[in-house]
């Protein structure tokens, strides 16, 4: 029976052996998945395949209602495919392993997760920023959350929002549950806008490389100015969000808690910015020399990097007792961080299946006929794509399909009289938006695990009033181009 929570029925394996498997073949589809950058082999694909249906089996028995629509959703894609495709079981078989690579994404973050959860240097950092005035604490963390997603991408959400949940502490609140939990979601806030806006003007940013790819006579030089500008004013729009909902009241009680002293700033925030350097520089150094893509290349150090670092954190035991005190956290981790995050796993590669399912099923030039039948004129169509990209996220739908679809049909338009920036940036928006908001997006179900919250009251009980007032300031800068912008 569905409920609310999780499904009540009688199950071949207990819970606690349910949990294993599921480690095990999350195990399994990490390894194959960092296997498969260096070797293009059909007997890897199909064990990640395999690997990855046992995982959805078993962890659908301890599904709750959100997992089955999803469940539904694939299966009537999947069926859909079978049926209107003349060879479909490649693309059922791409799916699959696409669902397989968001998995081992997502695992891999959890892996440097882990490491960051025990450092020092990040419990040092987290109290710094904490104890700053509550205006400028925002600030600091959704500027260096996007700073630093150019290259981490999602990866900084589990490092700062770690961070975050290590320093903000019931004693750091003064013993005040209400301003706990006020830090907590005001702070989290700040990560998750942060790295949603970097997607509009990173060379790194795979959504912009689609676009740039797709839309007719665009180039990165030509969008990355629009796009940085609304950049800036996303940022802007949550600044002035946070300040307006959190201004003290008149003849409220307001607790005097300990400052940052100036002198704390470098022991703070020097040793959190090495780190940062580290993994920028191995992640980088990993795209260039191994000649893996972006994303492959933070999959595969940040594990190495976790693991190192955490070697770091053992050294006060010497040679003997370090290596012995790795392994240890290194077995421990397909149960604590891989089952552990089971349910996030299982949202992000659903999402991943049904977006690749979606993309086949429905044919670019249909769309692309669509869009010239209506008529409208180019501004009305950046708009309605600006809107529809963060509504059909809430619905599973994310923005890598909608850009790749959409893409590909303006792909079949004539260059001649055609917006390319304004439609950039429109597409842009919308996904940041949708990053920001949707309860299917990696962020957001990230931040839910740190915080215990779901998915659905970060993306929409959360931030959905920003996300409303930035999809209204995005149409407003869109008219703006459409008068200003050279085209």
């Amino acid at each position: 029976m569905i409920g609310q929570g999780t499904v009540t029925a009688s199950a071949p394996f207990d819970y606690a052996a349910r949990q294993k498997i599921v480690a095990a073949t999350l195990t399994v589809i990490f390894l194959t998945t960092l296997l498969s950058l260096f070797v293009d082999a059909l007997a890897i694909k199909l064990v990640a395949g395999a690997a990855y249906l046992v995982f959805v089996a078993v962890a659908m028995v301890d599904g709750i209602r959100r997992d089955y629509y999803f469940m539904a959703a694939t299966i009537g894609l999947s069926v859909l495919i079978l049926l209107l495709r003349a060879d479909p079981w490649p693309i059922i078989g791409r799916a699959i392993l696409l669902a397989s690579f968001f998995s081992s994404f997502l695992l891999a973050l959890n892996i440097l997760r882990d490491a960051a959860k025990t450092s020092l240097a990040v419990r040092r950092c987290g109290n710094y920023v904490i104890a700053q005035p509550p205006g400028r604490r925002y600030a600091v963390l959704t500027f260096a959350a996007h700073l630093f997603a150019v290259i981490l991408n999602y990866g900084v959400v589990n490092l700062l929002g770690t961070m975050v949940k290590r320093s903000n502490t019931m004693d750091a609140a003064g013993g005040d549950l209400r301003r706990f939990k006020i830090r907590e979601k005001r702070m989290m806030l700040a990560v998750l806008r942060g790295q949603c806006t970097m997607v509009g003007w990173s060379p790194l940013s795979i959504l912009i490389a689609i676009v740039v790819a797709l839309i007719p006579g665009l180039t990165w030089g030509g969008v990355a100015p629009a796009g940085a500008l609304y950049s800036v004013l996303f940022l802007a729009v949550g600044w002035a969000m946070d300040r307006i909902e959190w201004r003290p009241r008149a003849g409220a009680s307001i607790a005097v808690l300990p400052q940052a002293a100036a002198g704390d700033f470098a022991p703070a925030v020097l040793p959190m910015a090495v780190i940062l350097v580290c993994i920028i520089g191995l992640v980088v150094g990993a795209n260039l020399l191994l000649g893996i893509s972006m994303v492959g290349a933070i999959m595969l150090m940040l594990p190495l990097f976790a693991l190192a670092w955490i070697a770091v954190q053992f050294r006060h035991l010497g040679p003997r007792l370090m290596p012995a005190m790795l392994l240890r956290r290194i077995k421990r981790m397909p149960m604590r961080e891989f089952a552990g995050a089971r349910s996030e796993t299982l949202i992000l590669s659903s999402a991943a299946y049904i977006g690749a399912a979606l993309s086949a099923v429905v044919p670019e030039d249909a769309v692309a006929n669509v869009m010239t039948s209506l008529h409208l004129p180019w501004l009305a169509v950046a708009i309605i794509l600006a809107v529809a990209i963060p509504i059909l996220g809430q619905f599973g739908i994310n923005s890598l399909v909608m850009l790749t679809l959409i893409g590909g049909a303006l792909h079949h338009l004539p260059v001649d009289g055609l917006p390319s920036v304004l439609l950039a940036v429109a597409l842009l928006g919308g996904a940041s938006l949708s990053i920001a908001s949707s309860p299917y997006g990696t962020p957001v179900v990230l931040i839910g695990g740190l915080t215990g919250e779901t998915p659905e009251q970060v993306g929409r009980a959360w931030n959905g009033k920003f996300t409303v007032v930035a999809l209204i300031v995005l149409c407003l800068y869109l008219t703006a181009l459409w008068f200003v912008w050279p085209r």
